[in-house]
């Protein structure tokens, strides 16, 4: 079942002792990284995932992915059932939320497929705030910025996927000041 952008949900705080887990990454960074990805490792389309799980560990807080992948939306999963954390999936493409609708079952994970990233707090009942992580990675490059944008004051690391300046003529990063505001 697909979850429709609409209800009220309440986010849980965790309770993880986050310098435990701090630690573990600085002192043993390979087992934590190659516990989270597959190998052999995709340098294109998953090449978030290290800084993704980097960022994780990294901070507190729940987690926002705008557009859902193959290799990001298992990581978070897969953190936020180990860590006892949430994460809070959204998507445009219908394709992408069935792929994962499994996701569902857990209480740690929610899966919402939108019609676009607009007012997303309204659309999902959620006070998307205080958050540790908020990943943006959706098909609408062009507004990938501005939706960056939106979560820099509400988490404490924002990753935008594809953001390094060879990108730019694509999705714009360098036009819309989005290294501006962080």
């Amino acid at each position: 079942m697909v979850k429709k952008a609409t209800g009220t949900s309440k986010i849980s705080k965790n309770s993880k002792n986050f310098a435990d887990m701090k630690n573990q990454l600085i002192q043993e960074p390979n087992r934590i990284i190659l516990k989270y990805i597959k190998a052999p490792f995709d340098l294109s389309y998953g090449s978030n995932s290290i800084p993704l799980i980097v960022s994780c560990f990294f901070t507190s807080g729940n987690f926002l992915e705008l557009g859902m992948g193959s290799f990001s939306t298992p990581i978070l999963h897969n953190i936020s059932r180990e860590e006892n954390r949430e994460t809070i999936s959204v998507d445009t493409d219908l394709g992408w939320v069935n792929n994962f609708l499994s996701y569902n079952t857990s209480r740690h994970h929610k899966i919402y497929y939108v019609g676009n990233y607009e007012d997303l707090d309204k659309k999902l009942g959620l006070n998307l705030t205080q958050l540790g992580v908020v990943l943006v990675d959706h098909i609408d490059a062009g507004r990938r910025a501005e939706h960056a944008k939106q979560f820099c004051n509400r988490s404490k690391i924002v990753i935008v996927h594809d953001a390094e300046k060879r990108n730019d003529g694509f999705y714009r990063y360098e036009q819309t000041s989005l290294r501006s505001h962080f």
